[in-house]
């Protein structure tokens, strides 16, 4: 290390994550904003349940096409920089179509600038490579160990920052835009209408605006390159790979069984997720006769104790692999499902607000990007994207199911079917993905016994 000072670098490197954990936290406050207010909103300004699944539709052809390019782009160029503050930068300038539009054309617009490009991806490979970078420092200055998962530990930190942003940010948000809208009198081309609503909204563009100014400023992506350089190999995360896990990560990005299976298994889950998800906040908001309040105290409740859960999420990969914590993630998810389709006929919304606790983001996530690190760990943000394809080819399957499950009525009977073909979906996900992973497994155990 002669061109660069090991200690320097080091106290450089924790200062961006940090900044970086602060940008997750007001960015995912941000998206609380106009994923979940903006598409209750849009269904105030006429825009029926039929036309939110459409919408979401339109996202997922225009996402699949744009992101997967653009993240494969990111990583050939290896300029993470640039492509998340264009990432940052296209939400800001979508976001504002949704503050001043008024119709289905700037709703339209809205939706499609606004997922041209997933900043997921991308600040999944940033913080994955920061990660591995400040604890090879940690140990090459204070002779730190290099924990096996450090990469995972770095992002579950990160990310858990993002879930207490969307949790706190929710229940104020629904609060004050119900104030707002009951209180403040519409005036001028802002405020034409739901001034609540448009104020939020207005605020989610200026977050992002910030974001993406300060993350140009404070990441050094030419430091990064050349310290990568100076390692003398390449930059990627040493995984702590489970032995039934070694011969997936052998694999790369080849279509091996086991990554075919965790494909399929996000594309089935995402066709039953899209259909209690994409309706759920406009549900809520009939459930509880326009009590905003609860739509934000319910997706507080599903995202607060995602923080102390990444931890757990964190514990169980580390002993289990990510097929265990996965097929909990699904089970989980088909718990909440379940009861919500119960609950529903008693119409009390109360029942339903501390089902939401049982959110299986905080189990699924971590151990999708664990599964993805290990088969992709030369090509992380194109990994990550390639279970974002399959999540968003889920996702149009179940926005097709979920507009003609719709219609044209949107009574609390018409949820509960939704909400039915949802948990045959989650189901199906659950059975297929135990199933094959201990085929899988018992497969690899007697392959290494006919081996020795």
């Amino acid at each position: 290390m002669n061109t660069l000072e090991p200690i320097g670098i080091l106290k450089k490197l924790k200062q961006i994550y940090r900044v970086l954990q602060a940008c997750c936290f007001v960015s995912w406050g941000a998206n609380v904003i106009f994923m979940i207010f903006g598409v209750v909103f849009m269904n105030e300004r006429g825009v029926s349940l039929s036309g939110i699944f459409l919408l979401n539709l339109l996202v997922i052809v225009v996402s699949f096409f744009t992101s997967t390019f653009l993240n494969k782009k990111s990583d050939k160029l290896k300029k993470r920089k640039q492509f998340m503050v264009l990432a940052y930068v296209l939400r800001t300038v979508g976001i504002l179509f949704l503050v001043f539009g008024d119709d289905i054309i700037a709703f339209v617009i809205h939706n499609v600038i606004t997922n041209l490009l997933n900043p997921l991806s991308i600040d999944v490979a940033i913080i994955y490579e920061l990660g591995e970078d400040i604890a090879f420092l940690d140990n090459k200055v204070h002779g730190t160990p290099v924990n096996p998962n450090v990469a995972t530990r770095y992002y579950l930190r990160y990310r858990m920052l993002g879930s207490l942003g969307w949790a706190l940010m929710a229940p104020f948000a629904g609060f004050f835009i119900m104030y707002l809208n009951n209180t403040v009198m519409p005036v001028g081309f802002l405020l034409v209408n739901l001034p609540g609503y448009r104020i939020f909204l207005l605020a989610s563009c200026l977050i992002y605006a910030a974001v993406s100014i300060l993350f140009w400023l404070v990441y050094d992506e030419d430091m990064l390159t050349r310290l990568k350089s100076q390692k003398g190999e390449p930059p990627h995360a040493t995984i702590d790979v489970l032995p039934t896990e070694r011969s997936i990560a052998n694999n790369a990005l080849k279509l091996s069984p086991a990554f075919a299976l965790l494909l399929i298994a996000i594309f089935t889950f995402q066709i039953g997720a899209s259909l209690f998800q994409t309706p759920y906040a406009i549900f809520m908001k009939t459930f509880s006769k326009g009590n905003l309040f609860y739509v934000g105290i319910s997706y507080f409740l599903s995202a607060i104790l995602e923080a102390p859960l990444f931890t757990v999420a964190y514990w169980i990969i580390k002993r289990k692999g990510y097929s265990a914590t996965l097929s909990l993630a699904f089970l989980l998810e088909i718990v909440r499902v379940l009861a919500t389709v119960v609950v529903i006929p008693l119409n009390q919304p109360e029942l339903v607000l501390p089902l939401q606790m049982m959110n299986s983001f905080c189990f699924r996530w971590p151990s999708i990007t664990h599964g993805i690190s290990v088969v992709s760990s030369k090509q992380k943000a194109t990994g990550v994207n390639s279970s974002l394809i399959a999540e968003k080819a889920g996702g149009f399957c179940g926005s097709v199911v979920g507009s003609l499950l719709a219609g044209t009525s949107s009574d609390l009977g018409t949820y509960n079917y939704i909400f039915t073909f949802s948990l045959m979906f989650l189901s199906i996900t659950e059975g297929i993905f135990s199933l094959g992973s201990f085929i899988q497994a018992n497969q690899r155990a007697s392959k290494k016994i006919l081996e020795n």
